[in-house]
């Protein structure tokens, strides 16, 4: 799932449909197969946005030795509100 940063103090920030995005992946395939679930990291940035609703670039971390290729969707939805 999308992890959404920066979300301004008391606010609540939800990434609108299924809050999954598509990786591919390219580097060595034992490094590869060797990858755990939580290596793999999807965050949009909410840059201390308070409300509204924001279309943000996702941005995936990958271990090292290993190169995001693509994302799809590249952009999610994401509401801020209050709790």
């Amino acid at each position: 799932a999308v992890e959404v940063l920066n979300v301004a103090p008391g606010r609540v920030a939800r990434v609108q449909g299924s809050g999954s995005v598509d990786v591919i992946l390219d580097g060595p395939l034992p490094v590869l197969n060797a990858m755990a679930a939580g290596e793999l990291r999807a965050t949009v940035d909410a840059g201390g946005a308070s409300t509204g609703t924001l279309t943000l670039q996702v941005n995936v971390k990958a271990p090292d030795g290993v190169t995001v290729k693509s994302v799809q969707p590249a952009s999610v939805t994401v509401t801020i509100g209050g709790p």
